[in-house]
């Protein structure tokens, strides 16, 4: 009865001690899984934690690359209002350089304009003038003409005149010659006469004479 007392307690014992060791088990593993349960809420909470910092981190992140976007964009559209002020400086540049330039070419155009037409004029004064100067030299070449036939003409009257009077001294002198001639013939014939009548008279004195003489 000892023996199975003991046994019984020993029984008893054992399974005390196997309750006991099935407690402490239960509690260790109660306690592994209570501290599993913590780890893995802690792990949940890390992971949560980590999951808000994440998407703090990408919410952050994509704010800075927001605030970075809207700033290149701001930039871009900045740069953009520049170009197309640049632009429009550059368009109203080029259209007043334009502008310029034709300005300039309608100075330069009517400058030559102005300089052809005074070109235009000068050459026609001076082919006036020089055509002026033809006529003078033509009229001086025809009056100076006109006066070498007047010339010609008056020395050819003066030399017909001269001709005319040499003609007419000639004639004169013939004339004088011829009576002069004339005048030696009669004063000869008239010599003549008288000396045959002083021969016939003589002739006659002397036949009277000579009748005398015979008487």
């Amino acid at each position: 009865r000892l023996r199975r007392e003991a046994e019984l307690d020993a029984r008893r014992r054992r399974a005390a001690e196997e309750d006991a060791e099935r407690t402490r088990q239960e509690s260790e593993e109660a306690e592994r899984k209570r501290r599993e349960a913590e780890e893995a809420e802690r792990k949940r909470r890390d992971a949560e934690e980590a999951e808000r910092k994440r998407r703090d981190t990408e919410e952050a992140e994509r704010k800075r690359r927001d605030a970075e976007e809207a700033e290149r964009q701001e930039e871009a559209e900045r740069k953009r209002r520049e170009a197309e002020e640049a632009e429009q400086k550059r368009r109203e540049e080029a259209e007043r350089q334009r502008l310029e330039a034709e300005e300039a070419e309608r100075s330069r155009t009517e400058e030559a304009e102005r300089q052809r037409r005074e070109a235009e004029e000068a050459e026609r004064q001076r082919r006036e003038a020089d055509e002026a100067e033809r006529k003078r030299r033509e009229a001086e070449e025809a009056e100076r003409r006109r006066q070498e036939a007047e010339e010609a003409e008056r020395r050819r009257r003066e030399a017909e005149e001269a001709e005319r009077q040499r003609q007419a001294a000639e004639a004169q002198a013939e004339a004088r010659r011829l009576e002069a001639e004339q005048a030696r013939r009669l004063a000869e014939n008239e010599r003549r006469r008288r000396e045959e009548a002083e021969r016939v008279r003589m002739e006659a004195e002397a036949e009277e004479r000579r009748r005398l003489h015979a008487e």
